[in-house]
């Protein structure tokens, strides 16, 4: 009996009505009290208790949707912008991916009261855009939206070039009738020309051979360099000291700002490396509020080049024309085991280590339910 009420009570809190979880617990009190040292009660108050607190009450946008892009309609336009009706909530986790149903981590990207996402500049192919909203510490699961099809205009065909056309200018009167006039028979009307004696030739002095005079070598015309653009990064936005742990997974933050030289919406986010690390995510956000987009990508500690020696890492890739940027910021290494930074840490990484214990337990719990 105390099994049934369990797996009862377990279908309701995984449906989040709080009314029925809340009815719930007082009915599994009542059956652990009546039936005190059954581990079958103990194990459903546990389970119900853990589901409660990791789940409901939490609800992703309704309405996700697109203001610039049709799902499955190609489009040349390479930034797509996301739109939803606010909630009130405590943030959200975004991403862009080419995977259908990619999972955004727990770090917030957008704040409470957002009500749109704009992606960075997407290469060709076809992109997802994948939602997390966070309320109260708790996460939903995802909002997937695509795929929006991106491909590049086609290069124009140049017209073809008019044939040139040659006027010839008509003879004159004279040199038509001398044209139609006989051999050695002069055209009528035109007078005849007196022989003129030729005077005999001067006798002119051969001009001095010149000296040859050496062309001077020419200058070689100088090779241009590639212009590298310098990019403004922002390591860990919104933190005073950017501590880095290198010898433990977590997942660093970087922002490249946009200035006048070079846009953040220009930014070809496949090329882009982090300390030799591709970004696994990248959402749009104004990180400095100065009214201009900023990209915001993060990247895997452990396939970065930090080693825990150097004191900067920096950023680098290529615009979608082709330009190379390149930018550093100044880091903190941690050592071994640490994988927090920053000040105020403490309670972070105890709940951090938690985490194995608790999922443990909870696989244990299924098995004991599981099994009867």
């Amino acid at each position: 009996g105390a099994v049934a009420a369990g797996g009862a009570g377990l279908g309701l809190v995984t449906h989040g009505a709080q009314e029925g979880v809340r009815w719930l617990l007082q009915g599994l009190r009542n059956v652990y009290a009546i039936a005190a040292g059954s581990a079958a009660a103990a194990v459903a108050v546990i389970v119900a208790a853990i589901l409660l607190s990791s789940g409901g009450g939490v609800e992703d946008p309704s309405d996700v949707r697109s203001s610039t892009h049709e799902i499955g309609v190609p489009s040349t336009e390479r930034v797509v912008v996301v739109t939803w009706t606010p909630q009130d909530v405590d943030g959200y986790s975004v991403s862009w991916s080419r995977a259908e149903e990619a999972l955004p981590d727990t770090l917030r990207d957008l704040p409470g009261d957002a009500s749109r996402a704009q992606s960075a500049a997407l290469a060709d192919g076809s992109w997802y855009f994948h939602l997390r909203t966070e309320d109260g510490g708790k996460w939903t699961s995802t909002v997937h939206l695509g795929p929006f099809v991106i491909r590049g205009k086609p290069a124009a065909t140049p017209a073809p070039s008019p044939t040139p056309r040659v006027e010839r200018p008509s003879p004159s009167p004279a040199v038509a009738a001398a044209a139609q006039a006989p051999a050695g028979q002069a055209p009528a009307g035109t007078p005849t020309a007196a022989p003129v004696t030729a005077p005999p030739p001067a006798v002119v002095a051969p001009a001095p051979a010149p000296t040859s005079v050496p062309a001077p070598a020419p200058t070689p015309s100088p090779v241009p360099q590639p212009v590298v653009l310098t990019a403004i990064i922002d390591i860990k936005p919104g933190e005073g000291e950017n501590s880095v742990n290198s010898n433990g997974r977590q997942v660093i933050g970087v922002a490249l700002i946009s200035t006048e030289s070079l846009s953040a919406t220009q930014v070809n986010v496949a090329t882009v490396l982090f300390a030799g690390a591709p970004a696994i995510r990248s959402a749009m956000r104004d990180v400095n509020a100065d009214g201009t987009a900023d990209l915001v990508m993060h990247f895997e500690s452990e396939a970065t080049s930090l080693n825990g020696q150097g004191s900067a890492a920096c950023l680098e890739g290529q615009t979608l024309q082709g330009a190379r940027f390149f930018g550093c910021d100044s880091i903190k290494s941690l050592g071994p085991g640490i994988v927090l930074a920053g000040a105020g840490g403490g309670t972070a990484t105890r709940l951090l280590l938690m985490v194995p214990v608790l999922m443990a337990a909870l696989a244990t719990l299924r098995r004991v339910v599981a099994s009867g």
